[in-house]
């Protein structure tokens, strides 16, 4: 926090506060609320409104795919390195099996 402030980065959550309370709560309750009118999934509810919105529908389950892949990567690069963690040497501490192919391959990573 402090290189934040020192460096200015802290004046980016003016503009990330401002976008959260002007666009994203305000387009977070208007599906809230046709979902609990309509009572379907996204696609159908927005369907429902009007057949030109299934469109809208179709990009949340999409982006909701996209962000679920995303952060299933990262869940699975989090599980490697704790299960790694626990072996008695760590494959990253020293250049073993492991890492004789990646240095073999790019002479630039030696020490």
């Amino acid at each position: 926090p402090y290189l934040v402030g020192k460096y200015g980065g802290g004046a980016f959550l003016v503009p990330y506060f401002l976008a959260l309370v002007i666009i994203a709560s305000p387009l977070y309750l208007m599906e809230l609320i046709i979902g609990q009118k309509f009572r379907q999934g996204s696609v159908e509810a927005f369907r429902a409104m009007s057949p030109y919105f299934a469109g809208l529908g179709y990009t949340s389950m999409v982006m909701v795919f996209i962000l679920s892949s995303y952060y299933n990567l990262l869940l699975s690069y989090s599980l490697v390195y704790v299960f790694y963690s626990f072996s008695a040497e760590l494959p990253w501490t020293a250049p073993g099996d492991l890492w004789k192919g990646l240095i073999a391959e790019n002479p630039g990573l030696e020490n």
